[in-house]
């Protein structure tokens, strides 16, 4: 029975699993059947739309009630979720430039992430009670693109988490269309989450400069995370071979992660992890670093949630560390007890793989000496700071052998550093002892920091190190290529506070330490320099101050004090020092600036002490300094403590100057000077300048402003005197080099400066010359002379003035302006410019004096640049005269015991003005021993082809021989003149070209003269024998001038003689004639008185005297009455000497062809009708006249000795030929 009854039951709970089996069939069939493709899209779609504000692209889409029975798995391949280009567009454009930003994109729009395929198991149960159960979600061939843009803003915002409402509106028709309704998403339970199909996914962060990429080969995740239950949330997670590469703000990283696992079971997390890392740094290059990790970790939930570490084994970059503890969390405050380790961890292995990494050299370290750390923390850490757990931290290296594959001596290390505190008490840290023992290094270190946390910490320091440069010679060479030698010694030693670690406050800590040596050699040949140095001494402390007065003494201060016995330096051949008893004191100006203050220099003063300096460069250039005392400061404006000031001070008794040819010493040198940073004022006034040219043209944009000023201002044409390329090499050259000139611009500087005495030697100008006693005072812009004395050969000056323009002429060699008063009790200007001529000849390339000068000392080379430039025998060539065009000068000139040409002044005064290379002389006055003189004048030199000069001389009481002495030329211009004995005045006023060697071009000479003498002789001679012969004087031996006043005008190349009347013995005479300036002539005297009854003129002409042809006839003249040209000839001279005085404002042109047109000797001769008589034909004698002429010939014996009585030879009437009316020639 009981059988029957299990049997019946038995068939009818088999129908009942056969009908459910069926009607789960059914039902699966039916479902199977009813989500077809085209529903499931519908479906699909209408979540997207829902869910995702983009675009869902899908291909295939399938469903399967088996394949993940009893869930339901759909499946959708070849998915795309994208969004459009433009809507993160601006955001891009402003990131970083980077290429992973840019994957992902499209022109039809941009990918946040697509899969081959998507495929999804669904619990159908969940799903009818309204949450989302997803026990398997499988991803393959993921690519995925997640970007940032800021803190708000990413990509993955497309996900909707909620649709928004929008409110209701009423349609055009007038009916009423809903809002739409809001809607979160569903709660979502996820269990099984795969990605493989080698998954791809870019991770952008634009703000935190964050771009990786990464590669992985399969990543699973086994656990729940659930939104509606979080609390039952467990993690499983493994990761198989992932590599990822990026790049951070500066550096580049690749991450290999070669094992991944992570389990979570009930609270208690294992992890275990394998991975290397390698990171391209901007400092120390490519970095690889290994990791390995073994942790377990337990999250504890109780009254009090925190995180437990049972063990957790750590091996990063050979290093081996053991944590293990506990941690409990309140909101404010976090109860740590941890203990962590490293045991005996192995240097070498660090010093290997590290060695490998950043320092080559670390490799070749070998040692067994190894590292135990142990550290506790216990105690409660508040989130603020305000509380600290308690810890103990002990490093430990016992003492081992260490050594270098390269030096091969064996050293000793050893530390034992330790830091405690924490909890009540301050954390103190003890660096107990490390030391390196060698014969190569030693190294001693001992310190400590106390209250390491606090707000201001306090550190002690003893250290020491010392280092054999003889030992470690040779491993130097091999690896730097420097052979040094010597020995290194230093020490530190002392107390200082965190806030002292300031330039404001170092002062106020109790620091001393020294550098040492006694002997010390560096050699590089491969940058050819040698160093060689004996007893160096470097001393730096912080202490009282002993020797700024304007600080108060006892005040702390930084102090440093080195010193050198004797050093020797050489840099290739470019440049060579030597020195010796060298030394340098400076300490902070403590008291001028605090912490405060914001300035961006450092204010300290200092001394420096030379006993013996040289610097040689690769011109042999040598410069030597010689028991020099320099004191320096630098401290803030008074007006501005933004600004520096810079004081300097500084007596040298000697510094020499020696190149190849040129030596100069200067004694004595004392310099006072203050500078000031003008780099703010000069902002200032670009910036002043800048706007007041954007109000004028406020149209143009800032960045054109000078460009528009150029444009409308237009090309400057140069001036002619600017236009001649050779002549620039005359101007001077104060230009500075780049570097020089920033400084120049940036500082103003002002103070004095004054030397006993100071010479020169050198073959550019062949005398003793020395400047004695100068006083200068000197600013950027201006050198004011307050005296000097200048010796030169035999000359003596002394002078006061000013030199102003210095800042345009350094820095753009512009043009400076010189105001010199000059006075001399001697000047010899014969020998000056003697000098200067051999000067402008000299070459040094040709020249063999810089051989045997090498040897020479300043007295002997002095002696031969002297003795050979002023040789007598030597032919001094005149070279031309260049006015520098940068040169302004104002020079007035007062002198006595003169000497030039042949001449010697007893007194001389003049007034010399340049500008534009045009020189200017006015008001010379001279009293000299050949008669007085007065002269004014220019000479400009514009170019090669327009070398001008202008003058208006005055010489009284002179003789004829003197005046072409003084002026050759004036033998071309009056040949007759050197025939004239006795005391003449002579006013000559004319302009003229130059050629390149300084000769008057003749044929460009225009001008007036007057020549005036009285109680004068005529010198025999053939030429005045034969005039006289001509006009029947009776004792050409003995012939006397009462008075004479001849005037001419020069232009044309000749020289126009006026009509003047000259008593000579019995006679009176008027001549007039004309003089060329190559030599031939054509004169006419009238007689107008003489013993003779018969008045009678003679013509005269003729190439030159030599060959001089005559005509008697009736005289031109009839009495004294002839034509007067004095005041034409004032007018004129003076006219020539008020431009030559008004030279630069008026012009050189305009003054020379004022002159060449000569207006007033034009007009007044227009006026009378003039016509000079020697250029009209002279009219014949009568017979009766020629008749008695002749007998009064005949009744005049000869009275020259070469001419008896009897002898008719030059009788030009005992002839036929010279009768009346004829053309005689007279030859000597």
């Amino acid at each position: 029975m009981d059988k029957n009854k299990a049997s019946r039951i038995g068939r009818t709970l088999l129908k009942v699993i056969i009908g459910a089996v069926g009607i789960v069939a059914v039902l699966m069939v039916t479902v199977q059947v009813a989500l077809s493709p085209a529903l499931l899209t519908r479906i699909v779609n209408g979540i997207a739309d829902d869910y995702i504000d983009g675009d869902l692209d899908f291909g295939k889409v399938s469903v399967s009630v088996v394949k993940s029975f009893p869930n339901l798995n759909v499946t959708l391949d070849s998915v795309v979720l994208t969004y459009p280009a433009e809507r993160f567009a601006e955001y891009e454009t402003g990131s970083a430039k980077a290429r992973l930003l840019k994957m992902g994109k499209a022109e039809t729009g941009d990918t946040l992430a697509a899969f081959r395929r998507f495929s999804a198991s669904i619990d159908i149960g969940a799903l009818v009670t309204g949450n989302i159960h997803i026990p398997d979600i499988e991803l393959t061939g993921p690519r995925i693109f997640a970007k940032s843009y800021n803190d708000s803003t990413a990509n993955w915002q497309i996900l909707k988490s909620e649709t928004t409402a929008a409110p209701s509106t009423d349609d055009a028709d007038g009916t009423e269309s809903s809002g739409t309704t809001v809607s979160s998403l569903p709660g979502i339970t996820l269990e099984r989450i795969s990605l493989d199909g080698r998954p791809f996914i870019v991770l952008c962060s634009a703000k935190d400069t964050l771009f990786a990429a990464l590669n992985i080969k399969e990543m699973k995740f086994r656990g729940r995370l659930s939104t509606r239950q979080p609390q039952r949330n467990r993690i499983g997670f493994t990761v198989d071979s992932m590599f990822i590469g990026g790049r951070l703000s500066g550096d580049t990283l690749a991450f290999a992660l070669q094992r991944f696992r992570l389990r979570e079971h009930r609270g208690d997390f294992a992890l275990n992890v394998k991975a290397g890392a390698a990171l391209a740094t901007r400092s120390f290059g490519r970095i690889f670093i290994p990791v390995d990790i073994e942790s377990r970790v337990n999250f504890i939930r109780d009254s009090l949630p925190g995180i437990s570490i049972s063990r957790l084994r750590a091996d990063i970059a050979c290093l081996p560390v053991d944590i293990k503890g506990d941690a409990r969390f309140t909101p404010d405050s976090i109860r740590i007890k941890a203990d962590a380790s490293i045991d005996q961890c192995k240097v070498n292995d660090i010093l290997r793989f590290w060695g490998r990494q950043l320092i080559p050299a670390a490799a070749k370290l070998r040692t067994d000496a190894t590292i135990s750390l142990n550290a506790s923390i216990n105690g409660w850490y508040n989130v603020d700071g305000s509380r600290l757990p308690a810890i103990d931290v002990r490093l430990d290296i016992p003492e081992s052998p260490i050594s270098h594959s390269g030096i091969r001596l064996d050293s000793r290390i050893a530390a034992d550093i330790r830091a405690k505190g924490g909890g009540d008490a301050p954390v103190d840290l003890d660096i107990n002892d490390f030391h390196l023992d060698g014969k190569a290094l030693k190294l001693a270190l001992k310190g400590s920091a106390r209250d390491l946390l606090g707000n201001d910490p306090l550190f002690e320091i003893d250290g020491g190190l010392d280092i054999s440069l003889d030992t470690l010679g040779q491993f130097i060479r091999k690896s730097t290529g420097l052979s040094v030698s010597g020995e290194l010694a230093s020490n530190a030693r002392g107390k200082i506070r965190m806030s002292q670690i300031s330039p404001y406050t170092f002062a106020d800590a109790d620091l001393t330490g020294f550098i040492r040596s006694g002997r010390l050699n560096i050699n590089s040949e491969k940058d050819s320099i040698d160093v060689h140095i004996d007893s160096l001494d470097i001393v730096v402390a912080t202490t009282g101050n002993r020797f700024d007065r304007s600080i108060e003494e006892g005040t702390r201060v930084i102090a440093v004090a080195a010193r050198l016995d004797s050093t020797s330096i050489r840099y290739k051949d470019a440049l060579s020092a030597s020195g010796s008893a060298l030394s340098i004191a400076a300490q902070n100006d403590a008291a001028v600036l605090d912490a405060s203050d914001s300035s961006s220099y450092y204010p300290f003063s200092g001394k420096v002490s030379i006993g013996r300096l040289s610097l040689t460069d690769r011109d042999s250039t040598r410069i030597t300094i010689r028991d020099s005392d320099n004191t320096f400061k630098v401290s803030p404006s008074k007006a501005d403590r933004e600004i520096p000031v810079l004081s300097l001070k500084s007596d040298s008794r000697a510094i020499r100057l020696r190149s190849a040819f040129d030596r100069a010493s200067v004694r004595e040198l004392g310099i006072n000077i203050v500078a000031t940073k003008s780099d703010a004022r000069r902002k200032r006034m670009a910036k002043a300048f800048v706007d007041s040219l954007a109000r004028r043209f406020p149209d143009v944009p800032r960045d054109s402003l000078f460009s528009h000023l150029r444009k409308i201002r237009g090309a400057t044409a140069l001036p002619d005197w600017l236009t001649e390329e050779d002549f620039r090499k005359n101007d001077l050259n104060f230009k500075l080099g780049d570097s020089m000139s920033k400084y120049f611009r940036e500082w103003d500087f002002y103070g004095g400066l004054e030397f006993r005495r100071a010479s020169i030697m050198t073959p550019a100008f062949p005398l003793r010359t020395s400047l004695n006693d100068f006083d200068g005072y000197i600013t950027n812009n201006e050198l004011t002379l307050n005296g000097f004395t200048l010796r030169s050969g035999r000359s003596e000056i002394t002078a006061d003035g000013k030199l102003t323009g210095l800042r345009g002429a350094l820095l753009n060699n512009r043009p400076v302006k010189l105001d010199l008063g000059i006075t001399s009790s001697r000047l010899n200007l014969n020998e000056l410019l003697g000098a200067y001529s051999r000067g402008q000849s000299f070459n040094a390339a040709s020249d063999s004096l810089s051989v045997a000068a090498e040897t020479m000392d300043d007295e002997t080379y002095e002696e031969i640049v002297a003795a050979d430039s002023l040789s007598s025998d030597s032919v001094l060539q005149t070279s031309l005269i260049v006015i520098p065009a940068n040169l302004i000068a104002d020079i007035s000139l007062k002198a006595s015991n003169v000497t030039f040409s042949k001449m010697e002044m007893s007194s001389l005064s003049a007034e010399l003005n340049v500008k534009e290379r045009c020189a200017q002389l006015t008001d010379i006055k001279a009293v000299t021993n050949v008669g007085d003189l007065a002269f004014d004048g220019f000479y400009s030199t514009r170019t090669k082809s327009d070398i001008t000069a202008g003058f208006s001389l005055n010489l009284n009481d002179i003789t004829a021989e003197k005046i072409i002495e003084m002026m050759p030329a004036v033998d071309s211009i009056m040949p007759m003149l050197k025939s004239f004995y006795g005391q003449l005045d002579c006013e000559l006023a004319a302009t003229a070209q130059i050629d390149t060697a300084m000769n008057i071009m003749m044929p460009s000479l225009n001008g007036v003269l007057r020549i005036k003498g009285k109680d004068l002789a005529l010198v025999e001679s053939e030429d005045l024998y034969k005039i006289a012969k001509i006009l029947k004087f009776k004792d050409i031996h003995n012939i006397k001038i009462d008075d004479m006043s001849v005037e001419g005008l020069i232009g044309d190349s000749r020289v126009e003689i006026f009509p003047f009347v000259l008593n000579v013995d019995r006679y009176s005479l008027a001549l007039s004639g004309i003089q060329s300036l190559d030599q031939s002539f054509r004169y006419h005297i009238s007689i107008l008185r003489s013993p003779l009854l018969i008045r009678f003129g003679v013509d005269l002409w003729g190439p030159d005297f030599d060959n001089m042809k005559f005509k008697i006839g009736r005289a031109k003249y009839k009495d004294a009455n002839v034509p007067v040209f004095s005041s034409v000839i004032d007018e004129t001279r003076l006219n020539l000497l008020e431009s030559i005085r008004n030279i630069f404002s008026k012009g050189v042109d305009a003054a020379v062809r004022e002159n060449e047109r000569q207006e007033a000797v034009t007009e007044y001769k227009e006026d009378i009708g003039y016509r000079n008589a020697a250029e009209t034909d002279i009219e014949e004698l009568s017979s009766e006249e020629s008749a008695e002429l002749e007998s009064a010939d005949d009744s005049q014996p000869s009275s020259h000795p070469e001419h008896s009585e009897g002898s008719d030879t030059d009788n030009p009437s005992s002839h036929p030929e010279h009768s009346e009316g004829s053309d005689t020639t007279v030859k000597n």
